[in-house]
């Protein structure tokens, strides 16, 4: 081997551990960018569900304390309570929306207040099948009811696998379960 051809080889081996170095660093950095942009997902969906629910507490202590956990009844309610129903379905449809598009993070929301979102589509179902029939619109509200098929397929799959964390069926039994 002559001085030309070892002169090659070396430039061959640092050019493939340059190649090696910049692709671990690529790997890296794209972990990372995944990693943060998941906590930032985690932390905005906290940050708007407290807002949501801030927002919504008059109209949900007027749904909590006129029906309980029942469906509404559409003939006990008066126009401003319907608007500010229709108002709260909005503000929950919004949310939906990020969470169905990927912005915000369904596990977290899951998390947090899953069973909030289960119950409030149970009780203001009949709320929405009335404006979807009246409009004639079957899309109304469809975010919230895509996000409370994904919670609900998401705690089935919590109570069949025993290794996963286990999420009770009503908020008293989780707060009941440290006592």
């Amino acid at each position: 081997m002559d001085t030309l051809e070892v002169i090659k080889l070396i430039i061959s081996l640092f050019t493939c551990t340059g190649i090696i170095v910049a692709v671990f660093t690529f790997i890296q950095a794209r972990r990372a960018f995944f990693a943060q942009h998941e906590r930032a997902s985690k932390q905005l969906t906290i940050e708007l569900l407290q807002t949501l629910i801030r927002d919504s507490y008059q109209t949900e202590k007027f749904l909590r304390s006129r029906f309980g956990t029942n469906p509404i009844i559409l003939n006990d309610l008066s126009e401003d309570e319907l608007y500010d129903i229709w108002q709260f379905l909005s503000r929950l449809e919004r949310f939906s929306a990020g969470v169905n598009a990927g912005i915000l993070n369904l596990t977290m929301a899951n998390r947090q207040v899953g069973n909030w979102f289960i119950y409030t589509y149970n009780q203001l179902y009949p709320y929405i099948k009335f404006l979807r029939d009246s409009r004639n619109e079957n899309n109304l509200f469809e975010e919230f009811e895509h996000m409370k098929i994904c919670i609900e397929t998401l705690r089935s799959k919590y109570t069949q696998d025993n290794t996963k964390r286990y999420i009770p069926d009503d908020t008293k039994a989780s707060r009941n379960r440290y006592k």
